[in-house]
């Protein structure tokens, strides 16, 4: 237990509150962020159903310290590819996954930059999975970035779930981060349509358990 208090604090600062061996990082780095267990729990398992992960093989692009990835692969998912470009994020990533009983065998970690990839690039190095999982990544990225990811996920996914605000207030990237915006990435990537799984200025006041504000389901 102290050896892992001992990590955690090595590892700091930490955005997500991920419990390791029952240690909280937020116990010990108490800036960390949410725990992705409400999240879970209260969107996605009532929108989509809890059983939707079940058996699935996932890719979850952004992952950062693998908050969701856990929440995946506790509701069933046989496999989760961890994305991750930050060298500081991944660190965190790797320590979580070595020390959270039974998920090594059923992660794979890549250590890979979104941007300024061709979708050739993307093809080869992410592979093809059931779902494709983009949460809390695109308003960080350039445009044509945001395309040829969303490209790809056409492509290789078989379901399609992004998050993102819905304001461009402090957003340093080349597209108006709103909701006409989103939709005119995902029409130039070649979407059809779009379910909304939750908006939360349309309605939901409590807002301290999301990551991001605006999550919906691409549609081919």
């Amino acid at each position: 237990m102290l050896e892992i208090k001992r990590q955690i604090e090595e590892l700091k600062p930490w955005w997500e509150d991920v419990s390791i061996r029952g240690v909280s990082t937020k116990s010990i780095d108490h800036k960390a962020g949410r725990n992705k267990d409400l999240l879970f729990s209260k969107l996605f398992d009532v929108r989509l159903g809890r059983e939707f992960f079940q058996g699935k093989s996932v890719i979850d692009l952004g992952c950062n310290a693998g908050g969701s990835t856990i929440e995946m692969l506790s509701r069933g998912a046989s496999f989760v590819t961890c994305v991750e470009g930050s060298e500081h994020f991944f660190r965190q990533l790797r320590f979580v996954i070595n020390n959270t009983s039974n998920y090594q065998q059923q992660t794979k970690l890549i250590a890979f930059s979104l941007g300024n990839k061709t979708e050739a690039q993307l093809d080869d190095v992410l592979g093809s999975h059931d779902i494709g999982f983009c949460i809390g990544l695109i308003y960080h990225m350039k445009r044509a970035d945001v395309i040829s990811l969303m490209r790809y996920m056409m492509r290789n996914t078989g379901r399609c779930i992004f998050s993102s605000p819905t304001t461009s207030e402090n957003r340093s990237t080349d597209w108006t981060v709103d909701y006409g915006g989103i939709d005119m990435l995902l029409e130039d990537a070649g979407f059809k349509d779009k379910v909304v799984l939750l908006d939360a200025k349309k309605g939901e006041e409590d807002w301290s358990w999301m990551t991001n504000t605006y999550y919906f389901e691409a549609l081919r």
